[in-house]
C-alpha cells in the first residue's frame, strides 16, 4: 500500500498524473453525454437526478484540479509557503470525502 509506505507530507507525482487522466475521462463522459442526449433530455429526462449528480461531481473535480494545477505553477516559481497552500488543499480533499460519506 503506496499511502502507508509515503509520509504525511509525501504525495507520489503519479497520483497527480492518475487524478489528472480520470478526471479528463469523466469530464469527456459527460460532454459526451449532454451532447448524445442533447440538453432538454439530459437535465429533464427519465435521468435528469442521475445527469445533475454527476454534473456536480465532475464540476467539483474539475474544480480542484485546476485550482490545484493554478497554485502547483504559481508557487513552482518562488516555493514560499507551497507546504502550507498544500496542506490547505490537502485539507479540503479529505473534509470533500468527509461530507460525501
Amino acid at each position: 500500500d503506496v499511502s502507508s509506505q509515503t509520509g504525511q507530507n509525501e504525495i507520489p507525482v503519479w497520483f497527480g498524473v492518475v487524478n489528472n487522466v480520470l478526471v479528463c475521462i469523466f469530464l469527456c463522459e459527460l460532454v459526451l453525454k449532454l451532447i448524445s442526449a442533447g440538453c432538454d433530455e439530459f437535465w429533464r429526462g427519465d435521468d435528469a437526478l442521475w445527469n445533475a449528480f454527476d454534473f456536480v461531481i465532475v464540476a467539483i473535480a474539475v474544480t480542484e484540479t485546476v485550482v490545484d494545477l493554478a497554485v502547483q505553477s504559481i508557487f513552482a516559481a518562488d516555493g514560499s509557503n507551497s507546504f502550507r497552500v498544500m496542506r490547505a488543499l490537502r485539507l479540503a480533499r479529505t473534509l470533500r470525502g468527509v461530507r460525501i460519506i
